[in-house]
């Protein structure tokens, strides 16, 4: 028998009703049994409680599922390097998909191993400019990111951004995926100006057709501009 899933819609049942009935039919549609609080049963603990308690239960359950994950991952990359050899671009893919399966795990130290290892590959097969490159250069901007290291994401993701503008032009989705990436390390470094000038270049540009329009449209809009000052409402 197939595992029954249940996603829980934490908010109480009059918060947002549109909306978390909007959820439900989702929730539904994909087969997901939805679990409201007002359906929880009575407990000698406060709602918030409650809720932390759940929510640790779902993050242990999805660590579980990402450590089965890695197994496999490190599974595929034992087998092509041992079918493939060390110099075969599916050998640097698995050594990504490691990669990233570990930096989903908080293992930041592996993870930027296996992406390092994974560019070496690259650029031995294909050069130091090659869009699989740039790829593999954007994974490790997040990674130092997620290590509270601005400036050395930085550093890669503007190598990421310079290679995907001369290979897929400005307004290629991968390409503004890495101007967000560099705005984030912009600002965590405080330099706001610089962050707001870069999404707000490329979002005078970006066709609204674009995957990447609304993302970057709210990126620019969580800005604060750098200078702005509002007027003070007129006396009636």
């Amino acid at each position: 028998m197939a595992e029954k899933k249940i996603g829980m819609i934490s908010s109480t049942i009059r918060d947002l009703p549109e909306h978390r009935e909007k959820v439900m039919e989702a929730c539904l549609r994909l087969g997901v049994m939805p679990s409201m609080m007002e359906h929880w049963p009575s407990i000698d603990t406060d709602g918030v409680t409650a809720s932390l308690a759940k929510v640790d239960e779902a993050d242990r359950l999805i660590r579980e599922i990402r450590r089965e994950a890695l197994k496999y991952a490190e599974r595929a990359l034992s087998i092509r390097v041992n079918i493939l050899g060390t110099r075969h671009p599916d050998t640097a893919s698995s050594y990504g998909n490691v990669g990233n399966v570990c930096g989903n795990l908080g293992e930041y130290g592996r993870a930027l191993q296996c992406e390092q290892r994974a560019l070496e590959i690259v650029d031995e097969l294909f050069g130091t400019r090659s869009p699989m490159g740039a790829l593999i250069l954007n994974n490790i901007c997040l990674i130092y990111l997620a290590l509270n290291e601005p400036k050395k994401a930085g550093e890669i993701v503007e190598n990421a951004l310079a290679i995907r503008n001369e290979l897929f032009g400005e307004q290629h989705p991968d390409t503004i995926a890495s101007v967000i990436n560099l705005s984030e390390a912009h600002l965590r470094l405080g330099h706001s100006h610089k962050a707001f000038s870069l999404l707000d270049y490329h979002y005078s540009r970006i066709s609204k057709n674009n995957p990447m329009y609304e993302r970057l449209k709210i990126r620019r809009a969580n800005i604060v501009r750098p200078g702005f000052r509002q007027l003070p409402k007129k006396r009636r």
